[in-house]
């Protein structure tokens, strides 16, 4: 449709560019780069959206799986008041730290990822922690197979689609507290 074209229209009227990286068999990945404001052009929102800030003592911890750093990153900084967020770009690496004890409240996960996909990570969980099942949630970019949207259907916490702003990502996340 008109999506794509649009959005170039808009990325391009802000001075920006779109970068396009394609893998066959895969997908795509569009990149949207915009030059940065200088200091002081927009003034910072008087608090966080959400209010106060948790002390670090007892936040709650998040594991986020994203194969793509930016998202760990961004997700990370979201929500940094509110959540200690422990992020890793592989589903195997994270498997490895809970199977050395590490703990966590609640897991965040992206759906399709090279290696392992999150469906293949809950398979895995089930086998290694199966309480963490039901505190473990999936998101993604929008692109998913028909094996995923049955998963998905199956999977009690629901789907988190990308792009998401902070309350909507709170919210998600805090459904799969305990």
């Amino acid at each position: 449709g008109l999506g794509l074209s649009i959005c170039l229209s808009l990325v391009q009227a802000m001075g920006g560019r779109i970068e396009v990286t394609s893998v066959q068999d895969w997908g795509s990945t569009f990149r949207v780069v915009l030059p940065a404001l200088a200091v002081g052009t927009v003034a910072a929102p008087e608090a966080p959206v959400l209010g106060v800030v948790v002390p670090l003592a007892v936040r709650r911890r998040l594991l986020l799986i994203d194969d793509e750093l930016s998202v760990g990153n961004s997700v990370s900084r979201l929500v940094r008041d509110v959540y200690d967020v422990h992020a890793v770009q592989d589903a195997r690496e994270a498997l490895r730290r809970l199977s050395t004890g590490e703990r966590f409240d609640a897991i965040l996960c992206d759906l399709m990822m090279p290696g392992m996909s999150g469906m293949d990570f809950v398979v895995e969980l089930e086998r290694l922690a199966p309480e963490l099942v039901p505190r473990t949630g999936l998101m993604t970019g929008g692109a998913f197979t028909a094996q995923a949207r049955e998963f998905v259907g199956r999977h009690s916490r629901g789907l988190l689609e990308k792009p998401f702003e902070r309350e909507r990502l709170c919210t998600f996340v805090e459904h799969l507290f305990p």
